[in-house]
């Protein structure tokens, strides 16, 4: 088989940005296959199994660009013929890693964890030194939420990767702080979000930063330093005008502060002007604690006041006075 050609595939397939929200993820996947298989060496000398599993893996492309489509009616038989795709070239090509990788991170958008662990451990016994390995793997376990799991294989990876490339890896240092705030260790997760923001910094890659910035403000909340959350929180969502996330997490802390009004146009903004013109709702997955809680991973306290929020319960009684708290007076418009 052509290594090189096949190798190609896993920087950029199981990048560093399995850390990113899955749509990133799997956008970054997709777009690796085209790379595979328009190298050089492919084209000038293809042998016969990848002639077998390069429509196998174009197919594989489309049933999971179907199921990343919001209007795909069966989202979850796209993905299971990714998956069963995926078994056909481990089938073809049992040697090479790459494709134990790829159909690992597919398992793990289908919600089948336990395939996906299996995997990546195969992936990690051949390879110890690999790192996205062990963060593909630390992923599915958030899966099944082993979180202990979870957080031991992304401090690998971290190694691994210091060891490998020299620089951390600022996506997996997120995804450490997102377990360790499953486990309540909400000091420990502000600590992996601020050196994810350092790491992509350092990267130049503002887009990552400001992801990692808006964590770490929504932590120091949690934590309660709502000043100084408050004020980086707003911060972010200057830098990122079109950051859903960060508008829904302001307009509810102003509701939980007794700025109602600019709570309400703030969200209104939100919801009605960042994507004019769409047929669906930019706000629905605010509304669902649930997605808060599991998907999104907002802290306890930001999802309780979002819920508040939205339940239009009155925060006259709010603990600490305005006057005490980090605010900017709306008067009637967003910032």
């Amino acid at each position: 088989m052509a290594l090189a050609s096949a190798n190609l595939l896993l920087p950029i397939l199981l990048s560093k940005r399995a850390g990113l929200p899955l749509a990133s993820r799997r956008s970054a996947l997709l777009g690796s296959f085209g790379v595979l298989f328009s190298s050089t060496s492919f084209a000038v000398d293809p042998d016969q199994t990848l002639r077998k599993i390069e429509p196998l893996l174009l197919r594989a492309s489309e049933a999971w660009g179907r199921a990343l489509d919001p209007n795909e009616p069966r989202p979850r038989a796209s993905l299971e013929e990714a998956c069963n795709i995926f078994d056909t070239i481990v089938a073809l090509d049992p040697e090479h890693t790459e494709w134990l990788e790829a159909r690992g991170q597919v398992r793990i958008d289908a919600k089948r964890f336990k395939d996906a662990v299996s995997d990546f451990t195969e992936v990690v016994s051949r390879n110890p030194k690999n790192f996205k390995a062990y963060s593909g793997r630390a992923l599915a376990y958030e899966g099944l939420a082993q979180w202990g799991n979870a957080i031991q294989d992304y401090t690998t990876a971290l190694e691994q990767a210091q060891i490998s490339t020299g620089s951390l890896e600022p996506y997996v240092a997120n995804s450490r702080g997102n377990a360790f705030a499953s486990l309540g260790k909400y000091q420990e997760a502000l600590q992996d979000y601020l050196l994810s923001v350092q790491g992509f910094q350092q990267a130049k890659e503002l887009d990552g930063a400001i992801y990692a910035a808006g964590n770490a403000a929504l932590m120091r909340i949690q934590l309660g330093d709502e000043v100084k959350g408050m004020k980086e929180l707003m911060g972010v969502a200057r830098r990122a005008p079109a950051s859903i996330d960060m508008r829904a997490a302001v307009a509810a802390l102003y509701w939980s502060q007794g700025l109602e009004q600019a709570a309400e146009d703030q969200w209104n903004f939100t919801c009605n002007s960042i994507n004019p013109g769409q047929v669906f709702d930019s706000c629905s997955l605010y509304r669902d604690p649930d997605w808060l809680r599991r998907i999104r991973r907002w802290p306890p306290i930001m999802v309780e006041r979002m819920e508040s929020f939205l339940k239009l319960k009155s925060s006259s009684n709010a603990s600490a006075t305005r006057e005490d708290l980090f605010y900017v007076k709306c008067k009637n418009e967003p910032f």
